[in-house]
This record gives C-alpha cells, structure tokens and sequence, in this order.
C-alpha cells in the first residue's frame, strides 16, 4: 500500500490523502458506526463538513451464502490419524441438497421467508435475512423438517430479501 500509495501522490499531486486516524475521528464524529460503507463516507465526507447524513430507504437485502464446505478435503492428515481424508466423506457435513432443496433457497416456513444454510437428514436449518434461524414454535433445536417447507427460489450463492417479503 506504500508504494501505491506514493505513486497516486506522484500521479495525482492535487488529490488529498487521508489516514485511517483521520478517518476514523471524522467517522465518529458524524456518529457511524464502523463499517467498509461509513469508512468510505467518512472518507468522501472528510474535507467537506458535511453532517446530518441520514441513510437511505433499503428496500432490497442481497447476502452471499456459502454453498458447500470450504475444505473438501484434507493435505495432511489430522492429528491422531495415519492416512489423509481425500474422499471428503465425513459424517455427511458436505451435502450440499436434499431432494429439490439446495443450500441457500429460499424457502418460506409459515409466514417467514428465509434461507437454507444446512441440512441434519430429512431437516434443514433455516436463516432469515438477520442472520438468525428460523424455529418452529415451541421447540427447542433449529432444524424444520424438509416437508413443512415450501421452495421460493434457488438462488445459487446469492440470496435476496425485500421489506415486503422478510418477517
């Protein structure tokens, strides 16, 4: 970043920099809180005073889900074992579907509308756009079983919540 960041000065020699000190006084001073977007706000806002900002209507959510397990299999060996796991077959931690179910559709439970985020057998966990799961009444564990779900859309790693929709 350094050296980026002497070149911009050399090429741009009318162009004001700023710190990260410097952006974060002026963040906390327009009372943000700590974000990549109030960072960028602070940054655009930081020699031209503005205050009062004020966020604007969101009507649409869009979030990025994983669709299976980062790690499918292993370079080593874990500890306490002789051989490597290459055939990513553990305790079935990698299903990425179950019958027409994939992880990350939307599926409406009821009269919340989430998204699958992992499968326990013929179960599901759900999430809604808040990042928390969706529970059935009076139940203690997160999984809903497949057949009180109805499919909305698959949304292949992009899942997208309006206000109408989201409960």
């Amino acid at each position: 970043m350094n050296s980026l960041k002497t070149r911009l000065q050399q090429h741009y020699p009318n162009a004001i920099f700023c710190f990260g000190y410097q952006t974060k006084i002026t963040r906390q001073e327009m009372q943000l809180p700590k974000s990549h977007i109030n960072d960028a706000i602070a940054i655009s806002c930081y020699q031209n005073n503005i205050s009062n900002l004020q966020y604007p209507k969101i009507n649409e959510y869009i979030i990025q889900v994983r669709i299976k397990k980062r790690s499918l299999h292993e370079a080593t060996a874990r500890k306490g074992r002789s051989t490597k796991n290459t055939t990513q077959k553990r305790n079935n931690k990698n299903v990425n579907q179950v019958n027409e179910y994939k992880i990350g559709s939307t599926v409406r439970f009821g009269s919340k509308i989430g998204y699958i985020s992992g499968f326990t057998g013929k179960a599901a966990y759900i999430k809604d756009i808040d990042d928390n799961y969706i529970i059935e009444d009076n139940k203690s564990y997160k999984q809903i079983s497949l057949t009180k779900l109805n499919l909305v859309c698959y949304n292949n790693g992009w899942v997208k919540f309006s206000n109408s929709s989201s409960t």
